[in-house]
């Protein structure tokens, strides 16, 4: 979606949400692509805890689930069910990446429903990730409630989880991302135009 709106743009400054007129064919499809992305990230979090496993498998012919009873429809945790431990990839362990599109994609439309996806995320980590003594915990399997936890807190949750929640709720003039790239740690950095002409281009 922020690609679509930077280089698939047709004029110098696109609004919020993009207008039709706005963005290129390959913007248009870009932007759709990121839509419907977002929504599948959002479907990740259909779990019990709220909270999207490490890794999600997608439904394809070839893994035989047609003929099993209550087979998921669309993703499922390869490895999991009832009555045996845990897979590696059930867990959730704090991870940015949903919320951090969250936030992209408010900002670029306005949109209430991204706000609303966002507060339930952070509902979920507070209920089922948050330590009575401080701090917070990877969840070992995010379809098991009580939640049991790992103890251990990646460093990324405070650098970036929980940056782009504040962010995402924040004014849209606090990092504004027409004047601010984020990098894949979450830092802000300036976007600057450079005023020395030189040999590369």
């Amino acid at each position: 979606m922020l690609g679509a709106t930077r280089s698939g743009a047709i004029v110098d400054k696109v609004s919020i949400p993009p207008q039709p007129n706005e963005l290129s064919e390959a913007g248009h499809r870009d932007w759709n692509t990121g839509v419907e992305l977002i929504k599948t990230c959002m479907h990740t979090h259909d779990t019990a805890t709220g909270l999207s496993p490490e890794i999600a498998h997608f439904r394809i012919p070839s893994d035989g689930m047609d003929k099993m009873p209550n087979a998921p429809p669309d993703w499922y945790i390869k490895g999991a069910a009832p009555g045996t431990p845990p897979p590696y990839d059930a867990r959730y362990m704090l991870r940015p990446e949903t919320v951090e599109s969250l936030f992209i994609a408010y900002r670029l439309t306005g949109d209430e429903l991204y706000r609303e996806q966002a507060w339930k995320i952070f509902q979920a980590i507070e209920k089922h990730c948050r330590i009575e003594s401080g701090g917070y915990a990877t969840v070992l399997n995010v379809d098991e409630v009580p939640s049991k936890l790992e103890d251990k807190m990646e460093t990324f949750f405070l650098s970036e989880t929980l940056k782009y929640l504040f962010l995402l709720f924040d004014d849209s003039e606090t990092v504004p991302l027409d004047k601010y790239v984020f990098n894949t740690e979450a830092h802000p950095l300036p976007i600057f135009q450079p005023s020395v002409r030189t040999g590369f281009s």
